[in-house]
């Protein structure tokens, strides 16, 4: 039986994905809090300007308001998403360390000491990852800015009255949530991930023969990729990125082919992949 085939190997795999999925759930509630607070707050300022019809003279008040929420955010959200990261690298590293040690009871008999301090692995991943995290939430709070400024000016232009206005901007933020959600899911399962490939580094250099390999969790939301990648079973160096060709049909029945290359998933939005360790000698 192959190493991707073993039921023992499957479990292991599959008892991390799971903790995985559940903290990155969990974390992404506490951002979710964080967000309903600033929108309810931008919400109390608003609510207590002059009611009325909306003008043009009126506008540059509600974008200060509305600047002053997003900024409050972005530096809310900044500090919540590197605690969760934190948690997740910190999670990657020792649930790296715990598959190559019980991998090496299954197919050897033998138990492996392995000396990997994960708290300075994780701490070192989430200061790489630290700008990466301040980039992605720089740039959601920049495309909701010019949104919804460009949505204030047409309710100027409407002369829509002010209640309307603040009833639409909460529902606004409503509709945007999803993208602060994906955004989250992706970016902790990248430090999940990375922090497994940064505590496999170490591990490789105590055993050249390690190697990584990819897991997919299957149920009904694997995507066609995924499901196409876990056919391949794709093993590669420790220091080399993995590579398919994912081959989508379209509406109209051509093929469409995608060169997809990355050194830990996700390899898209919302990808829950895993890498992990792998040897020859397992299978």
């Amino acid at each position: 039986m192959s190493f991707h085939d073993n039921q023992e190997v499957q479990d292991i795999v599959q008892n991390h994905i799971t903790k995985i999925g559940n903290l990155e759930e969990s974390e992404i509630k506490v951002l979710m809090r964080r967000y309903k607070e600033v929108r309810q707050e931008l919400r109390d300022r608003l609510d207590v300007m002059p009611q009325g019809t909306f003008s043009a003279q009126r506008l540059g008040a509600v974008l200060v308001q509305v600047d002053s929420a997003l900024e409050a955010m972005k530096a809310g959200l900044l500090r919540d998403m590197n605690d969760s990261g934190n948690k997740a690298a910190i999670l990657g590293s020792e649930h790296l360390v715990r598959e190559l040690t019980q991998f090496n009871n299954i197919f050897s008999g033998a138990a492996q000491e392995i000396n990997i301090d994960t708290v300075l692995v994780s701490s070192n991943t989430m200061n790489f990852l630290f700008n990466r995290y301040e980039s992605s939430l720089n740039a959601y709070t920049a495309d909701m800015r010019a949104n919804l400024s460009r949505k204030i000016s047409d309710y100027a232009i409407q002369k829509m009255s002010f209640s309307d206005i603040v009833q639409n901007l909460g529902q606004f933020f409503v509709g945007e949530q999803w993208k602060l959600m994906r955004i989250a899911r992706t970016e902790l399962h990248s430090v999940y991930n990375l922090s497994r490939q940064n505590t496999l580094f170490r591990a490789a250099e105590e055993d050249s023969d390690l190697k990584k390999t990819l897991f997919h969790p299957m149920d009904s939301r694997t995507a066609s990729d995924s499901k196409q990648a876990d056919r391949l079973d794709l093993v590669v160096d420790v220091d080399k990125p993995f590579q398919y060709t994912f081959k989508r049909r379209l509406a109209d029945g051509t093929i469409r082919k995608e060169k997809r290359v990355f050194m830990t998933p996700p390899d898209r939005p919302n990808d829950r992949s895993v890498m992990v360790p792998y040897k020859k000698d397992w299978e």
